[in-house]
Order: C-alpha cells, then sequence, then structure tokens
C-alpha cells in the first residue's frame, strides 16, 4: 500500500503493531474505518484502500489484535481489552459499544456513529 502512509506502535518490548491511516483531503470527505483478523492481512484492503483514497477519503486501516497465542479470554470483557490495549497505549480516547463480529448485526446505524466519532477524534 504504498498511498497509504502506515504507522507503527510498539503494544510491548518487543511486539510492533503496523497499521495505516491517512486523513481526508477535505472535511466533508469521509474517513473510512476498515478492520479484519487473523487470517486476513492489509493486502486484502488493498484495492478498496486505493480506491477510496484517489477520491480523498481518509482511511485508517487496522489489524485487530484480539486473540494471542490462545491465552486470551474469549469474554466480551477479554476482547474488549486485548482490542483497546494498543491503542490506549499510544494515547487514543475511545469507547467499546461491543466487542466481535455481531455488533453490525445488533446496531449498525449506532456503530457506525460511534465509529464516525473515533476516526473525527484521531489526530
Amino acid at each position: 500500500m504504498t498511498s497509504i502512509p502506515s504507522k507503527t506502535l510498539e503494544v510491548s518490548p518487543g511486539i510492533t503493531y503496523r497499521y495505516f491511516y491517512s486523513r481526508a483531503a477535505r472535511a466533508d470527505l469521509p474517513t473510512i474505518l476498515f478492520l479484519h483478523g487473523f487470517p486476513s492481512t492489509a493486502a486484502d484492503f488493498r484495492p478498496q484502500l486505493e480506491h477510496f483514497a484517489a477520491r480523498g477519503c481518509g482511511e485508517l486501516e487496522v489489524p485487530v489484535l484480539i486473540v494471542g497465542f490462545g491465552r486470551d479470554e474469549m469474554t466480551a470483557a477479554g476482547l474488549q481489552d486485548e482490542m483497546t490495549r494498543p491503542w490506549a497505549r499510544a494515547g487514543y480516547r475511545f469507547e467499546v459499544l461491543d466487542t466481535g463480529h455481531w455488533v453490525m448485526l445488533e446496531d449498525a446505524a449506532g456503530t457506525n456513529r460511534l465509529l464516525e466519532e473515533f476516526v473525527d477524534g484521531l489526530s
């Protein structure tokens, strides 16, 4: 993804978290959030990322760190902690409505609203 700059965040000593972020070209254009988990990679979103970047949209592509090495708790609280820990260390403020793939089925409009608020708050 040569047109979209990558950033790195050290999650813990020796573990680096890489994500892609670009601001929208204009304030009236949206920033689109792409989330993926294993076995997907950022390369899976390349066509979409390139398409929207060419139109001036902002983009945030995030690998969701949820389950690591079989030690993580598979409860809503455990998933929330794994998803938010790297971002909290980077100084981002966020609110988690839900965790897991079912969140969009429960409240798609509310989830989209919260995602827009989150992306608007990125520095």
